[in-house]
């Protein structure tokens, strides 16, 4: 099975791939084929391994309220502050009674970190972060 996920958005070329290696586009035609360069590199794209380092450890975040959605805009891990420049994405979750959120964001790094609110005690923690490996 192969996963070719874009991260930046389209606004840069470059290409997560998750699955077995050397899977090529094939639409291209024949003569667009250099020997020493797939295809693609051909368009101008990077293919680059996704490492994910499972973390779990509280983190302090300033969320502001929009619409009534939560949006975080700041977090502190590890006593480094980063700002959160792009929410890629947010979903819920249940555990027993309390209702969790989690948010996957980009700050001025190249990394892209999973932040999770629990209504159990009302706290957050970076659970994951992603980053080329």
């Amino acid at each position: 099975m192969q996963a070719d996920i874009d991260l930046s958005g389209g606004r840069s070329k470059h290409l997560v791939s998750l699955g077995r290696q050397g899977t090529e586009p094939s639409s291209l035609p024949s003569e667009a084929k250099k020997p020493a360069e797939s295809n693609w590199e051909i368009l101008g794209i990077r293919k680059v391994t996704l490492m994910v380092t499972q973390v779990e450890e509280p983190v302090d975040v300033s969320a502001v309220f929009r619409s009534g959605k939560m949006r975080p805009m700041v977090f502190i891990w590890r006593n480094r502050n980063y700002k959160i420049h792009r929410v890629l994405g947010s979903y819920r979750s249940m555990k027993g009674r309390y209702l969790e959120i989690y948010y996957s964001v980009m700050s001025e790094t190249p990394e892209v970190y999973e932040l999770r609110f629990s209504t159990d005690g009302m706290s957050w923690s970076l659970v994951r972060v992603h980053s080329e490996g």
